[in-house]
């Protein structure tokens, strides 16, 4: 099979569940616990209802991570795009996620905060090396079913991730075992894709030096330069800003709004969430293919018709 020179593919990566494509979907699984255990349920939970503190606080510190990424993502994908290999980005942002994950709750709350921040920090940065080992586990041909069946994938990290919260609380344990167990659980599942996911070097990389950070300074600089010849890329960014920006939010205050202002019990919240989950399994494979179909741009918006027509019917 003959591969462009943009998308190279590794050896094996043609079938869907090569060993190199399941280990990079693994991943999504690793990642999905720590979003959901950290991001959307305990640790926000933990804020409230076990220090004292409120919504107001954890959407803040929250925000103030994103702010910080925002900065810097750009930076971090041109640096991405001239390094050889970027398995070993991925595996330090995981590593660096991991370590303040499991501190967390240790040393009080304004620490706990700084971990949180730094800990989101490095889960967003290992986003953005993940997404782009996508063209080496796939092909044009594949490329929605992988990435769809990712996520799918990724979902049932949320099960294990529920799995283990639900069962450590049923035991009487604190928050701080849960955000613990956690960070064992996403280092365990994400070993596969640091293992096993085989890039192809780029002749063209650089070492990681104090050049190549100025390069990656000079390719955004070049790339904002370069974007009015994009007809559309501004739209689709603010596009972007304002969709993710309603999905980000929902998932950081869904636990807050179930317990202190639906009256759920921090079990009925779990299993609400496991119920929603559920479906998005299914939706993760289903809207894959739907994408190797007709295309992302309008898979993007029957998403969008379907989130838009939700929101209204629960208000």
């Amino acid at each position: 099979m003959t591969t462009s020179a943009s998308t190279p593919i590794s050896r094996g990566a043609a079938s869907i569940w090569s060993r190199s494509t399941v280990s990079w979907m693994l991943y999504d699984l690793a990642n999905t616990i720590y979003s959901l255990n950290i991001v959307s349920l305990y640790f926000s939970l933990w804020i409230v209802n076990d220090m004292g503190g409120n919504d107001q606080l954890y959407g803040a510190i929250n925000s103030f991570s994103m702010f910080l990424m925002f900065l810097s993502a750009p930076v971090i994908g041109a640096l991405s795009d001239l390094t050889a290999r970027r398995i070993p980005l991925l595996a330090v942002s995981t590593i660096l996620c991991v370590l303040f994950t499991f501190f967390l709750g240790r040393g009080g709350l304004t620490v706990s905060l700084i971990f949180f921040t730094l800990a989101n920090y490095f889960y967003q940065a290992g986003l953005i090396f993940y997404d782009a080992l996508l063209p080496a586990v796939s092909t044009d041909a594949n490329r929605g079913r992988v990435s769809g069946i990712g996520v799918g994938i990724g979902y049932i990290g949320s099960f294990i991730g529920l799995g283990a919260g639900y069962y450590l609380l049923e035991i009487g344990a604190s928050k701080i075992a849960i955000f613990q167990t956690t960070a064992i659980l996403f280092l365990l599942f994400a070993l596969p894709c640091f293992m096993f996911v085989r890039e192809r070097a780029r002749a063209d990389a650089r070492p990681m030096t104090l050049g190549a950070l100025r390069q990656a300074f000079g390719n955004v600089r070049g790339a904002i330069a370069r974007a009015r010849s994009y007809p559309g890329l501004g739209r689709f960014l603010l596009g972007r800003y304002f969709y993710t920006d309603a999905a980000n939010t929902a998932m950081a205050f869904t636990a807050i709004y179930a317990t202190n202002e639906l009256g759920f019990t921090e079990m009925q919240t779990t299993l609400s969430l496991g119920v929603g989950i559920a479906t998005a399994i299914v939706g993760g494979f289903v809207w894959g293919s739907v994408v190797d179909r007709i295309g992302p741009k309008k898979t993007l918006q029957r998403v969008l018709g379907i989130w838009l027509v939700t929101f209204v019917a629960i208000i």
